[in-house]
């Protein structure tokens, strides 16, 4: 989605051919039952912007009610009366959650959501649960935790994806290679044009930039290119801009320039949604590439960014961005 139009952040996949019918219903309903106009959820005003985290202002809406619900209590009938939509606005809220940093919120909704999912028999309940704390087990480092989930669901094509990043990253990089060595062919076709194509190439991408392998990065790079001003997102998965990938992508292939440029528009894009957590993570990998690159300058720049990502992480509990920025401050001389 465009960050600059008037559009739910989090409920809408992107993709060439993206079929967002369904999101755009949960939309409705969720407009229609609170009796509220559409600009209540249009990208906050500079001045929204200042006070607080956009990512927090598209969820006002909602913030009311559930604090004049209060925790744990009966939910009125105007609004909070129909079971199902709770349950899409609770782990749709986690979202949110996820994008600004603040995980345990975030797992503390998908909490709700899966109880109170399978307290009316929502089939879906426990998938979506699974892919909101997979997702957040991934961005926080704890790949090890992601991985049972990631194996039991890898029959969905998002959670495969997030497999073979996972795989790589617990230094199983066979079996990560074997994934991708599966949805490689014709250019990565097999994967369904869908509302989760985005993030699954995302999660592919961040795959073969752990393995090194160019040539996969080299066909994946062109997929995503067309949509670097994008935002994947859906309604229980925060990936990021695309740019950041983009500059991963850059990255493994050498094209250093370009990374950069990817990973000051994904920066740029960040600050502006007011996600602190994901910002940290692509100022890191921004240094990992100026490392790389040693242009004129590049080694400060690194080194003055990499105090920055130290103190973000340590403020943010961001345990794994910590150690691997104190790494990378051991190849500045």
């Amino acid at each position: 989605m465009h960050l600059d139009h008037p559009v739910p952040l989090v409920t809408l996949g992107v993709g060439p051919a993206c079929d967002a019918r369904v999101a755009t219903r949960t939309c409705v309903r969720i407009l229609q039952t609170n009796g509220r106009r559409r600009h209540d959820y249009r990208a906050p005003t500079t001045t929204q912007r200042e006070a607080t985290s956009p990512c927090q202002d598209l969820w006002k809406p909602f913030q009311v009610d559930e604090d004049a619900m209060g925790h744990g209590a009966t939910p009125p009938r105007v609004g909070w009366g129909r079971p199902v939509l709770r349950w899409r606005v609770l782990y749709t809220r986690a979202n949110p959650e996820i994008a600004i940093g603040r995980y345990d919120d975030a797992e503390r909704l998908a909490d709700e959501a899966l109880h109170l999912g399978d307290s009316i028999g929502q089939a879906d309940a426990a998938t979506y649960y699974h892919a909101s704390i997979a997702n957040i087990r991934m961005l926080q480092g704890r790949y090890s935790e992601a991985l049972p989930i990631c194996e039991r669901f890898q029959r969905s094509m998002p959670f495969l994806a997030g497999l073979a990043w996972v795989l790589a990253e617990v230094d199983r990089p066979d079996e990560a290679r074997a994934i991708l060595d599966r949805l490689q062919p014709e250019g990565f076709a097999c994967i369904p044009r869908d509302h989760t194509w985005l993030f699954t190439l995302a999660f592919l991408s961040r795959a073969c930039v752990s393995l090194r392998e160019s040539r996969a990065a080299d066909e994946l790079y062109p997929l995503l290119l067309p949509l670097a001003s994008e935002v994947a997102a859906v309604h229980t998965v925060w990936v990021g801009p695309v740019a950041a990938d983009l500059g991963l992508l850059a990255t493994c292939l050498g094209r250093y320039d370009q990374a950069n440029a990817h990973f000051s528009e994904a920066v740029q894009m960040l600050e502006r949604i007011g996600s602190p957590a994901s910002l940290t993570t692509t100022q890191l990998e921004w240094c990992r590439m100026l490392l790389a690159r040693r242009a004129p300058q590049d080694e400060e720049r690194a080194r003055e960014l990499l105090g920055v990502v130290l103190n973000s992480a340590r403020e943010l509990e961001l345990l794994n961005v910590e150690r691997r920025a104190v790494e990378l401050l051991g190849h500045v001389s």
